[in-house]
């Protein structure tokens, strides 16, 4: 399973948002509007208070990348700004994601057999954000607004 850009954003608690619109929201056809009916158009924005579409989702021109339903709501809204290098980052990571999934098998003989467990810090099983920590840490927050 890839590594989606929200889950990088949750690792690193930095979720690059620009200020919270607080009101009632109306998604209609897999479009975001917001209190004063403009679109809010942001490349992610993160809801809370929504029944259905609550997290971090993408928008291409206004329309959430994932919108199941219809829903009025009121709520909080995020529009989301990830610079291109952190976009580019998460790429890396989910195709790194795609092609190594997480296993805790470093090396397995059969004659006597031997097996081996890659362990990285404090003997946890190595996984991508272990691999990607030292490019991850610029973007690392000890705190965030969202709850993504």
């Amino acid at each position: 399973m890839a590594v989606s850009v929200a889950a990088v954003m949750r690792h690193v608690r930095n979720f690059f948002e620009g200020e919270a619109v607080d009101g009632c929201f109306l998604i209609s056809g897999g479009v975001l509007s917001g209190p004063d009916g403009a679109v809010i158009d942001a490349p992610y924005v993160a809801i809370e208070g929504s029944r259905y579409h609550d997290g971090v989702t993408k928008c291409f021109d206004g329309s959430l990348e994932q919108s199941p339903v219809d829903e009025e709501f009121t709520g909080r809204v995020w529009p989301l700004y990830p610079p291109a290098d952190f976009l580019s980052l998460c790429k890396r990571i989910s195709d790194y994601d795609d092609k190594r999934p997480p296993s805790d098998l470093q090396s397995e003989r059969f004659g006597n057999y031997s097996y081996t467990r890659s362990t990285g810090y404090m003997g946890k099983p190595v996984d991508v954000y272990t691999v990607f920590g030292a490019q991850l840490a610029a973007y690392r927050r000890m705190y965030t607004e969202v709850r993504g």
